[in-house]
């Protein structure tokens, strides 16, 4: 039996019809000039049969989910059944993640960030200056939050495994054009084309897509990371100042794409030279971490003169300064004297300058 052919489909297509009005300009012993309007009739033709088959797809879906959906929500349905859908019915057993969000104010908010809706809100509060004040969580709903273990060993929260991981996941995934004025502002005009595209119809394009989802993924591991980190090393910012430059260290949105990185290639020394002292100091039976799961006072003595900026480090802050804010050098002596308050950096660099030019 000969198999059934779609036809229809070939009304969608505005090469199709542009050919089709070519052939049929040719024959009638038309211009070729004549193409460039043809081409152009073709897509507004294809273009119209596209928005018909949308709208026959929107009557099919309320026809067949109607039943299921709650009667103060049907006007909504009917209005968006393919985004309302996507949201309500066909996203039920995904694996949810919950991430919390606090103000200036105290006030706290938390969100599904798994679901695009709860990531494009996390966006906006950022952008508004909350901020994420805990690691987030997963789980089926929020009731499972309770049966994660909010008291963890010290062997998972040192996050010397865990927070190395995240490191190298954003060492992957960051992009210079990330932090780049034209990239952000790329970022934000996406994200509120996708978000109207209920109402407009148009999509983002494929590499549109490929752009949010790889800047969204870059911008969670750097946030969980920095949430994360902060509030293990708050106990640093309370005084001790030989290693208070551990938090000024973190990499940020706020960073240029050299500084980012070179702050990215500093963390994840640090981390492993924490990992290894957190070993050590373990083996003495010392507590590494507090009640409240920030490094302990001991932890934070016996790190002292252990954990140090390195001379790369610095010379790559340096250029950075130079590169990307165009600094004389009393603006970035001043910074790098602030950055690394109780830290004779100027010693490490000098040595590192000679070692690396061989005068050592």
């Amino acid at each position: 039996m000969a198999r059934s052919f779609d036809y229809k489909g070939l009304l969608y297509s505005p090469e199709v019809l542009g050919g089709i009005g070519l052939l049929t300009a040719g024959l009638s012993g038309k211009a070729p000039d004549t193409a460039l309007p043809m081409m152009m009739q073709g897509m507004k033709t294809a273009s119209m049969f596209s928005a018909m088959e949308k709208e026959e797809e929107k009557k099919r879906l309320i026809e067949q989910y109607a039943d299921k959906v709650p009667e103060d929500q049907k006007a909504l349905f009917k209005a968006f059944p393919l985004e309302y859908l996507k949201k309500y019915e066909f996203a039920k057993d995904k694996a949810a993640k919950f991430q919390t969000f606090m103000n200036a104010d105290g006030e706290k908010k938390t969100l599904n960030v798994s679901t695009k809706s709860g990531l494009a809100e996390s966006t906006l509060l950022i952008e508004q200056g909350w901020n994420p004040i805990s690691q987030s969580i997963t789980g089926k709903s929020t009731d499972d939050l309770t049966k994660k273990s909010v008291g963890k060993t010290e062997e998972t929260i040192i996050g010397g495994n865990e927070l190395l991981a995240n490191l190298e996941n954003q060492k992957l995934l960051f992009q210079d054009e990330f932090l780049d004025y034209k990239g952000v502002l790329k970022y934000k005009l996406l994200l509120k084309k996708d978000k109207a595209s209920g109402f407009t119809g148009v999509e983002l394009t494929n590499d549109e897509r490929q752009y949010v989802n790889s800047y969204s993924a870059w911008q969670q591991t750097n946030l969980q990371y920095f949430n994360q980190y902060r509030k293990i090393i708050t106990g640093v910012a309370a005084g001790e100042k030989e290693i208070g430059w551990l938090q000024e260290s973190i990499p940020s949105e706020k960073d240029t794409p050299n500084t980012y990185k070179a702050k990215l290639d500093n963390q994840i020394r640090i981390q492993k030279a924490l990992i290894e002292n957190a070993e050590k100091f373990k083996a003495t039976k010392g507590k590494i971490y507090n009640e409240n799961g920030e490094y302990s006072k001991e932890y934070l003595n016996y790190l002292k003169g252990k954990v140090r900026p390195n001379g790369e480090y610095l010379e790559q802050r340096i250029k950075a300064y130079v590169i990307d804010n165009g600094y004389d050098e009393d603006t970035i002596y001043g910074l790098l004297d602030k950055e690394f308050k109780g830290t004779n950096w100027r010693e490490i660099l000098q040595i590192y300058l000679s070692a690396k030019g061989g005068s050592l």
